[in-house]
This record gives C-alpha cells, sequence and structure tokens, in this order.
C-alpha cells in the first residue's frame, strides 16, 4: 500500500447478497455497494456476505472484492473475516475504514466493541432489533436471547447510527437507553432502479407472467385485482387485509386479492419473524371466499415488477416496520396506493408536508378494517395523484449518496 490516503468501504450482512434477492435491509446493503460500485471508484469496496454453497469464495470486481462466507458458524466466520480485513487495512496508518452492518443478528458486535481505531468508523445501520419484530410476541427461546445481546452490543458500540426513519430509531432508543448518546442520522433507504419502468409493461403481459410463474391462481385482467406485498405475518397485518378483502369481496365478487410472501412452512417459521401457515391462512380466509383471495407464496423478488400492471391497488396493512421497500417499489408502479398509518410508512409517503396516497388508521382493529374498507373503495374509483414521481423526487440516488458522504466522515 502507498503512503496516500486510502478509502475503504466494508458492508457486513448475512441476509440477501447482491443479487438482491428478498427485499429488505439486505436489499438496501446491496444497492449500497452497487451505487457505490458504481459511481465512486475511488472507494475500496468489500462486501462480506454469505455464500450460496457451502464453500468460500472471493470475487474481485475492479476497484471491489465480494467474500462469501459459508455455513455452518456463519456469524462467528463472518466476523472473524471482518476483523483480519481491519487489521489488514488498518496496517497503514494512512488507511481509513468504515464498516457498515445491520443491528439484525449483532453480527459484529464483538468485533464493535473492542476496535477503538480512529481510522476506523463503525456504522450500524437500524433495521428492525428482535424486540421490534416480535414486540406483541415478547417471549423469546434461548437462541433469540442471544441474538438480543449481539444486537444490544453492537448498537452500543457504534460510532454511528443510521436509521432509514425516526420511528425505527425512536422505538430502538426507548428499549436501550445508552444509545441517546450516540451520533444518529436518519437517512432513508434507497430506491432499487429495477421497479422505474414498471408502468411500461402493460396489464396483458403482467397477467401473462404472473399465470406462467404461478399455477395454482390464475389472475384475469378483466378483474379488479388488489396486491398485498410482504411476509404473511401479524406484524404486516396480514390478518387485518384478509378482514378487509372479505368485507370488499361480499359485496363485489369481482374483486380479487392477491397475497405475496413467506408463510411458515412445515412447521419452521422462515425467519425468527413468526410466519402465520398456510391452515392457519386458510381458515382466516374460509371457503366462502377462497375463490377470491388467493395466497400465491414467495415471489421472486427480482421478478416482481413484471406483475405489478396486473393490480390495480396495492394494499399495505403493515402494524410496525421501519422502512418497507415494498411500499416505495408499489409506488413507482403508477397504481394507488392504500396503507396503515403506522411503523415508518408516515415518513415515507410525506410529501411537502402532504401525504402521498391513501392513508388509513383505526383505534382498533375494527375501527382499521371498517376505514381500511373505505380506504380501498376510494382508490378504486379515484385517479392516481403522481405518487411515482414523488417518491422518485423525494429519494433520489445522488441525494442519499451526498447524505451519507456528508455524514460518514471522520474528525480529523
Amino acid at each position: 500500500m502507498n503512503n496516500l490516503s486510502s478509502l475503504f468501504y466494508l458492508i457486513v450482512s448475512t441476509e440477501d447478497h447482491r443479487l438482491l434477492v428478498k427485499g429488505g435491509i439486505g436489499t438496501y446493503l446491496g444497492l449500497l455497494y452497487q451505487a457505490f460500485q458504481q459511481n465512486r471508484p475511488n472507494v475500496h469496496m468489500i462486501w462480506l456476505t454469505e455464500s450460496p454453497t457451502n464453500r468460500f469464495i472471493s470475487v474481485r470486481e475492479g476497484n471491489c472484492r465480494i467474500l462469501y462466507i459459508p455455513k455452518p458458524n456463519l456469524i462467528l466466520k463472518i466476523e472473524h473475516a471482518a476483523e483480519k480485513i481491519v487489521k489488514l487495512v488498518t496496517s497503514n496508518p494512512h488507511n481509513k475504514l468504515i464498516i457498515e452492518a445491520p443491528d439484525w443478528e449483532g453480527i459484529l458486535s464483538n468485533l464493535y466493541s473492542h476496535v477503538h481505531n480512529t481510522n476506523v468508523l463503525k456504522i450500524t445501520r437500524l433495521h428492525s432489533i428482535l424486540e421490534l419484530t416480535k414486540q406483541l410476541h415478547p417471549t423469546f427461546s434461548a437462541e433469540e436471547q442471544l441474538q438480543i445481546q449481539r444486537e444490544h452490543k453492537e448498537l452500543i458500540y457504534s460510532d454511528i447510527l443510521s436509521a432509514p426513519t425516526n420511528y425505527v430509531y425512536n422505538f430502538t432508543r426507548n428499549l436501550i437507553k445508552e444509545i441517546a448518546s450516540i451520533p444518529v442520522c436518519i437517512i432513508p433507504n434507497f430506491i432499487n432502479n429495477h421497479f422505474e419502468d414498471t408502468s411500461l409493461i402493460s396489464r396483458k403481459k403482467a397477467c401473462a407472467f404472473y399465470n406462467q410463474h404461478i399455477k395454482n391462481h390464475k389472475i384475469n385482467e378483466k378483474d379488479t385485482n388488489i396486491f398485498v406485498i410482504g411476509s404473511l405475518e401479524y406484524r404486516k397485518g396480514t390478518d387485518l387485509a384478509i378482514k378487509i378483502a372479505k368485507k370488499i369481496i361480499s359485496k363485489n365478487k369481482n374483486v380479487h386479492f392477491y397475497f405475496f410472501g413467506h408463510y411458515e412452512i412445515n412447521g419452521n417459521s422462515l425467519t425468527l419473524n413468526q410466519k402465520y401457515s398456510l391452515k392457519a391462512l386458510n381458515a382466516m380466509i374460509s371457503k366462502q371466499y377462497s375463490s377470491n383471495i388467493h395466497i400465491c407464496g414467495y415471489f421472486n423478488y427480482g421478478d416482481l415488477k413484471f406483475i405489478y400492471s396486473a393490480c390495480d391497488t396495492f394494499l399495505f396493512t403493515y402494524r410496525h416496520d421501519n422502512f418497507p421497500g415494498a411500499l416505495i417499489e408499489a409506488c413507482l408502479s403508477g397504481k394507488n396506493i392504500v396503507y396503515l398509518f403506522r411503523g415508518g410508512c408516515p415518513e415515507i409517503m410525506c410529501m411537502n408536508e402532504q401525504y402521498l396516497g391513501i392513508p388509513f388508521d383505526g383505534h382498533t382493529d375494527t375501527e382499521i378494517v371498517e376505514n381500511g374498507v373505505y380506504a380501498v373503495q376510494k382508490s378504486l374509483s379515484e385517479p392516481n395523484v403522481h405518487i411515482a414521481q414523488g417518491i422518485k423526487d423525494k429519494y433520489k440516488l445522488s441525494d442519499i449518496l451526498q447524505q451519507m458522504e456528508n455524514t460518514y466522515v471522520f474528525k480529523q
């Protein structure tokens, strides 16, 4: 290494990889890697994540390197690899290193607690600590207790907390009082540009693509189709969406609801966020509505854009979510958006002190459902009010990158 100052940027996450397979925090970090790779060639990028095979894989892409770490003991191995990178980079005192990792799982808790080098900036990107995802079901297994300890430790030893919304930061701060003294910045997630041309896909093509990939639940372009995107769980308000759907269908049999997202399979939750089982979902729906409410399961994230034009309205009933990328991606389709006014959604949808889309809320589940029915019906009778352009203006990649660079700096 030479004597000139060099900036290294290490991104660490067990969830997803640069192909953006699920959305959420993994997609944000993958997009961050791609953005720096394309727009900041002077930064040495390192992407550290889970291997798709049982082997360690190292890939170089110009000034960037991707390290894929195999299971088992993934978190331990990732932290060990990150520690080696820190030692290698900081062996030259002219090098600067920024590390960014999510709070989810507390992957770098031990590394953050013992690295106190002024040339290393430790950033935790707030997403959804376990107490947030399970706040209404606060019973934790031994494994989950260990995860909570790691998450707290990583947060407490961070140099900066980076949050996509005030909602997720305030919730986390109320749980972990020690982080109140740590500098925080509110910087939104990126737009996934993959969804920006969704509106150019015709309804006919979108329906055909859907029917080609999902055999059990056909879609008709002449029906009124409402899409519900997100894991099928209590936190995402799946039960609320089903109740709203039943009330609307009881008045109009030409309306169909399509639910896209993971549900529980073989009795095992796909993540530590508890999903509904297919049996439980069918019990909520009942046979009377089963021909109009379609549980489609997980649809490949990279293919979602190809079906968005098949719907008339998107419905989001998230009880609490920090910064749902699915909401932004739906907005880019140019369709109407109906959403529960909770979690990070109000911050996402606020534009010049006005709210995009059609929000609704209520003091009880009964009120929420009634108001949700009214909001969906309103969305079907009123045209979209330029949601897509508003979202593009608010979440420009160049603006967010500039926010990061203004905040993620070393104090001389």
